[in-house]
């Protein structure tokens, strides 16, 4: 008996192990770069780079990669399995960009599959490296910045990635703080390339360009948009005094040297040497691009001894540090915050348990009395029967007219939640929405978002956290698809998506005496309704906000009031009454919830700033758009767009 039990026993273990090691092609070869030539930043999503060859006969299949994700430290863990078709002719190579989102130094692992057969596999390691707070970009045919201290405690980095490697998302240069670009022609940049970069700038990027001698390197109209500045030509210089004065150190310049001749765009800050401008400064969003008209380094600018305190000056941005990063993300509970709005939402409250208790009680006792009528021989039977049936017949017609609940016909319930924040001087907006699948029934669905470009992330309910999920995400076609989200009965499964649009607001402000004139210009393809102006402890109502359409106002400049507390509990107050319109309805309550959930996280932040504006309004359908495949449950959304300034 034992001589028969170890030959099965290895026939049950290891061949199956052997027969799935055997469809792995040698001929079929997978590599890929994470992160800028492995330099990243955890809590980020980072750039994947993948490029899988075909020696052999070809192939059509699937390309998965798996990424582990959740938080740890709060006990949360799944992982997320993008997935693209893929074709592979004879003796070819396919090379694609995307992103993903890490937070562990988790390997990651690709895979080539033809429906169940694996093909080819394999795991990447995830670099370790000194964590850094600086991340810099150097797009140069050499190695300008290499004067950074590399000194641990630095914590700069300086990265020089190939152009054809950058990211064609902007959620891609989420870990990078700045782009250098010296003496290099942009016109291998895709498209996809370029917008993503202005994306970046409008969300807290440093875009800086240096120039000099090689002025022509930047003439192409294709990266016009990027530029502060229209160039000229030559010009010659031979002192640098404005720039002595500002750094108290002096620049030697024995011999004259040249710099770029520009005419600044309206509205940037300029550093000149008299009437020459040296460093143009524009606001884009939370960012800004800069142009330096000399080439920095070159004489006279590369022995400069403050150059380090003048880069120090150029990489200052309003995007949060990464402690403030850190921060948002340890305290990051928008599961919660979603859930707490939908139990806001009576969509899917159940009638009052008085209610329940009264018409139970009632019905009983109908049915009792005519029942102790019918043994008591009171009345006929035939007439008990027919009041009887009478009775059943009546309540439950009341109970589907009073008792019924609005969605509970219906297997599923979709609720998205989106704040569109449209950033001042730029063409762009970021938009996150909280997306919410409620189910009455276990099941399996497949959400799509109508957006490729828009990142999804999976969020941890707080009755799953000790249990490990996973999360199928199918992209291609323009589109991305959450596939087979398990949805346990009377549950609630939570998404988060982030992207950056094209939403171009445009607002001007006249100071006159005792009044501030604002002019607000609406170049969106987007309406808005009930819109409110804020501004010191006032609300201003605004009319319905049409697109290609401008408004203005003129509001009385109040008096000074100084108790941030008064101000932030009034607007909490007057939203609540005023801001979700007129309709005492699920939107209303939605807007409600929202609001307050909304200005209770940004209690601390600059939107409250007494000098600031803040406009907030409405539109009437969700960003980004999304279908269930198969179904089309009831969809409860909105989307709020706020805008703060100067």
């Amino acid at each position: 008996m034992i001589g028969i039990f170890w030959p099965l026993l290895f026939f049950v273990w290891f061949v199956p192990a052997f027969s799935h090691a055997a469809t792995l092609r040698s001929d079929i070869d997978i590599k890929a770069v994470v992160g800028f030539q492995g330099v990243i930043k955890l809590e980020r999503w980072i750039p994947l780079v993948i490029t899988v060859e075909n020696r052999g006969p070809s192939v059509q299949g699937t390309f998965k990669w798996e990424v582990h994700g959740g938080r740890e430290y709060m006990g949360e863990t799944y992982v997320t399995t993008y997935a693209r078709h893929i074709d592979l002719p004879y003796s070819s190579k396919k090379r694609f960009k995307t992103v993903v989102f890490l937070n562990s130094y988790t390997p990651l692992v690709l895979r080539l599959e033809k429906g169940e057969e694996v093909l080819a596999e394999k795991e990447v390691q995830i670099p370790r490296h000194t964590p850094i707070e600086t991340l810099i970009l150097g797009l140069s045919s050499g190695f300008p910045l290499d004067f950074f201290p590399v000194a641990p405690e630095r914590r700069t980095q300086v990265v020089y990635p190939r152009l054809e490697d950058l990211p064609e998302q902007v959620q891609g240069y989420e870990s990078v703080d700045a782009i250098v670009i010296h003496q290099i022609s942009l016109r291998r940049l895709t498209m996809a390339q370029r917008q993503s970069i202005e994306k970046w700038v409008a969300l807290g990027g440093v875009l800086i360009f240096s120039s000099g001698a090689q002025y022509s390197l930047y003439q192409d109209r294709s990266i016009a948009s990027l530029l502060p500045v229209e160039i000229q030509g030559l010009i010659e210089l031979q002192s640098l005094q404005s720039l002595e004065k500002k750094y108290g150190s002096p620049i030697a310049t024995p011999q004259p040297f040249v710099v770029t001749r520009v005419i600044p765009q309206p509205g940037t800050r300029v550093i000149q040497e008299g009437e020459i401008p040296l460093v143009v400064e524009q606001k884009r969003g939370r960012g800004k691009i800069v142009f330096l008209t000399f080439d920095f380094a070159q004489y006279p600018f590369n022995t400069w001894k403050q150059r380090l305190l003048f880069w120090k000056d150029l990489l200052q941005s309003d995007a949060p540090s990464d402690t403030e990063l850190l921060y948002q993300v340890l305290h990051n509970q928008w599961e919660t915050d979603l859930i707490s709005i939908i139990n806001q939402i009576p969509v899917l409250d159940f009638p009052s348990h008085y209610i329940l208790v009264l018409f139970l009680s009632l019905y009983l006792l109908a049915l009792g009395y005519f029942f102790w009528c019918l043994g008591e021989g009171r009345w006929k039977k035939s007439t008990l029967w027919k009041w009887g049936s009478g009775v059943v017949v009546v309540f439950t017609v009341i109970a589907a007219g009073l008792l019924q609940e609005e969605h509970i016909e219906s297997d599923a319930v979709l609720f998205q939640i989106t704040t569109v924040e449209s950033l001042p001087q730029s063409d762009f907006a970021a938009v996150e929405s909280q997306i919410g699948l409620f189910s009455t029934v276990q099941n399996t669905y497949d959400l799509t978002f109508l957006d490729e470009e828009t990142v999804v992330t999976l969020g941890v309910t707080p009755g799953e956290k000790q249990r490990a999920k996973e999360f199928e995400i199918e992209l291609g076609g323009g589109y991305t698809t959450a596939k087979d989200i398990s949805v346990p009965r009377w549950g609630l499964r939570t998404f988060q998506t982030k992207s950056v649009i094209r939403f171009p607001l445009r607002f001007t402000i006249q100071e006159k005496e005792g009044t501030i004139k604002l002019t607000l210009s609406n170049h969106t393809d987007q309406s808005l309704t009930d819109s409110w102006l804020w501004y010191r402890g006032i609300l201003v109502p605004f009319d319905a906000w049409k697109p290609e359409t401008t408004i203005s106002k003129e509001i009385p400049v109040p008096l000074t009031v100084t108790e941030e507390r008064f101000l932030f509990n009034r607007w909490q107050q007057e939203v609540a009454k005023r801001l979700g319109g007129d309709k005492q309805d699920v939107t209303y309550l939605m807007r409600k919830a929202v609001v307050e959930n909304f200005f209770k996280r940004e209690r601390r932040a600059d939107i409250f700033h007494k000098d600031r504006f803040l406009f907030v309004g409405w539109i009437d359908h969700t960003i980004p758009k999304l279908r269930v495949e198969g179904q089309k449950p009831p969809h409860e959304g909105l989307t709020m767009v706020k805008l703060s300034f100067p």
